[in-house]
């Protein structure tokens, strides 16, 4: 994709330069997942089972804030006046409407609806409404009641977060809700629209000696290279020790064929461990042999199509050993893998375990594929001591790209350990002052929580027929709660069963209100709000409610502030901190 500049300002990464490789300049590790996954649509996908098996609700708390309908908003009527035609506009059933003024300056309107519940508190002077939306059905509209809501007021910057929370059984709709929840996934499941798989043609021998021979030029500091191709049988062709033998940069190459007592494999023999031994010590001999007449280290090593996995297996026990990685090859060693058949995932694994033997940085392994449209070969390369690795990676993949016409995709690219820096001195200090804050700062002291909502989750444990519930006992639960707690209501308790299977109970008093779901199972949500800050409380408000029905337990447990001017934090969070936060400007602190 084409780098955007997105004129964000930035200490520390640099400007975006232009380059096509600057996408991989911060990037030390990257893995491309191919099993990451796929959604589309199944062809089972909108079944709905003949009973309904859940059902599932949502909680979305919206801050409608600069509203211009706060003169309108003066008295319940008036708020029922400018809800009522904007919900039913989206196409939701009003059941019913409850309305209480519990001072604070506010009024708190309930609208009861058929598929779910709206609650609406108004702060008029700070041109500030909270709704509370809470749907059973429909859920999949909440978004165009929110609209419709934050039209109806007015407003003209709001925010809103949601909760996945109870429904309701026994809705006439649940059917459509069922069809209608989750995404929408347009793309069916079957392999007619799965990416054409490619012909297996295998690659041209002109092709793979061409990628071979140019990647080469990962050796771009040296011109002199020693190089060791491990190849098939003595029998059959090696064009990756034909290609790099040819290169103008190797001085010398040799190829060494897999052990006449391991072709075939000795996986399954009785005496494989003799004969991988015999071939190791083989190799070694051929190894000490080449070094001392070329009087020099190993600078590349490649591991030919056409290689065994038993002398793959031989050549990682030989380097696997310190002291034969010392004697033979050089620290800045070069490592080639091409892999025309995918399903040889054992070379990949061979790389990698160059990357553990070399550990310390810079140590980088990468696979490069290269694609025609008929055909596919996968590059991996190993490389110890150039920093600059990816950046010839990318040099080289686009001089094969030039010369095949193939197109090339970077898929993994892993580094070694970072090295330990003893007394590292960094170039820059960036202090505090030096990052925007005025922003968050600005955020911090102009929000206005006004109070502090809590959904209590409650589900029933046991199935005991003792212990179902009902809408007279929730609703029961809701007065012991109030009672036990001598709650001065200004409205309620209210209780709304005509709706389905479950019911809703609420009450409003002069400091908070609370609403309670109940599915008509085993679910029951409490929406408790108060306009001070106090944990405490909903812990006792959760006691009394459940004392009578102690097999009531609590699930899930959510909270956050409510307010306006981006609240984020809670009254009693900015009541602690006297003065400006740590983290403020240097020129707001004291």
């Amino acid at each position: 994709k084409k780098i955007v500049d997105h004129n964000v300002g930035s200490v520390f990464i640099e400007p975006v330069s232009g380059k096509e490789n600057h996408r991989y300049k911060m990037v030390h590790d990257f893995v491309y997942n191919p099993n990451s996954k796929k959604y589309c649509r199944d062809e089972n996908d909108g079944h709905v089972p003949v009973k309904q098996k859940n059902s599932l609700g949502l909680l979305t708390l919206v801050e409608a804030e600069r509203v211009t309908m706060a003169e309108d908003l003066a008295s319940a009527r008036d708020i029922i006046n400018v809800i009522r035609p904007a919900l039913e506009s989206v196409g939701f059933t009003v059941l019913s409407t409850k309305l209480a003024s519990p001072g604070y300056q506010n009024t708190v309107v309930i609208f009861v609806l058929s598929e779910g519940y709206v609650l609406a508190r108004t702060f008029v002077e700070s041109k500030y409404v909270a709704f509370d939306i809470h749907l059973w059905s429909n859920t999949h509209k909440t978004e165009e009641i929110k609209a419709a809501l934050l039209n109806a007021v007015g407003s003209s910057e709001s925010s809103a977060y949601s909760i996945i929370a109870g429904g309701m059984y026994g809705h006439p709709n649940w059917r459509n809700d069922e069809r209608n929840r989750g995404p929408k996934l347009k793309d069916p499941c079957s392999t007619s629209l799965d990416a054409p798989k490619r012909k297996n043609i295998p690659m041209p021998e002109t092709v793979v000696g061409a990628v071979i021979d140019e990647s080469t030029h990962l050796l771009s500091d040296k011109d002199d290279v020693l190089t060791v191709t491990i190849c098939g049988t003595k029998r059959s062709p090696c064009y990756s020790h034909d290609a790099i033998s040819s290169h103008n940069s190797v001085k010398h190459a040799v190829p060494i064929h897999t052990c006449g007592s391991i072709v075939g494999g000795v996986e399954f023999l009785r005496d494989s461990a003799k004969r991988m031994y015999e071939c190791e010590l083989e190799v070694i001999s051929m190894l000490q042999s080449l070094v001392s007449t070329q009087r020099r280290k190993i600078d590349s090593l490649v591991i030919d199509p056409r290689s065994s996995f038993a002398m793959a297996q031989v050549v990682h026990k030989v380097l696997s050993k310190a002291k034969n990685r010392k004697k033979f090859f050089t620290s800045d060693l070069l490592v080639l893998a091409p892999m025309l058949d995918t399903t040889e995932t054992w070379r990949r694994i061979l790389l990698d375990k160059f990357r553990t033997l070399y550990l310390q940085e810079p140590v980088f392994r990468t696979e490069v594929l290269f694609n025609s449209t008929t055909a596919t070969m996968e590059l991996g390369a190993f490389r110890s001591g150039d920093a600059r690795f990816m950046d010839h990676v990318i040099e080289v993949a686009s001089k094969i790209e030039k010369r095949t016409g193939l197109v090339s995709d970077i898929r993994n690219f892993e580094g070694g350990v970072l090295r330990f820096q003893p007394d590292f001195e960094p170039t820059h200090f960036f202090l505090h002052e030096d990052y925007e804050h005025q922003s968050a700062f600005s955020q911090w002291t102009l929000q206005k929580p006004v109070g502090y909502q809590t959904l209590l989750q409650l589900k029933t444990r046991g199935s005991n027929q003792n212990r179902e519930l009902s809408s007279e006992k929730v609703n029961a639960m809701l007065e012991g709660a109030i009672e036990r707690l001598n709650i001065k209501t200004e409205a309620g308790p209210m209780l709304f069963s005509d709706m389905a299977d479950g019911c809703v109970a609420a009450a409003i008093f002069s400091w908070g209100s609370v609403v309670v779901l109940w599915d008509g199972k085993y679910h029951l949500d409490v929406n408790l709000f108060t306009y001070d800050d106090n944990a405490n409380f909903v812990d006792e408000f959760k006691a009394a409610m459940t004392q009578s029905t102690p097999w009531v337990k609590l699930d899930e447990r959510d909270f956050m502030p409510r307010g306006y001017n981006r609240v984020v934090n809670f009254k009693s969070d900015l009541e602690e901190t006297l003065d400006d936060p740590i983290w403020a400007p240097i020129r707001n602190r004291a």
